[in-house]
């Protein structure tokens, strides 16, 4: 099982986590959480220049296995 806690990409207090089977499912889940809930924080980060690019790569170096 793959888990991306939302508290670990954004540095907000959230108590989220995406689960799922694959890398790519829990950033999925996490990246569809993210726009729902925290769009103004994601719009922050691009606003500052981070590329969508970078948030791929960033969450991906936090998935972890239980």
């Amino acid at each position: 099982m793959y888990n991306l806690s939302c508290k670990d990409v954004s540095g907000i207090e959230c108590p989220f986590v995406a689960k799922g089977n694959s890398e790519e499912e829990v950033m999925a889940d996490l990246t569809e959480h993210g726009v729902a809930k925290h769009l103004d924080k994601i719009q922050a980060m691009m606003a500052e220049g981070m590329t969508q690019e970078q948030m791929e790569d960033e969450m991906r170096l936090l998935v972890t296995m239980s």
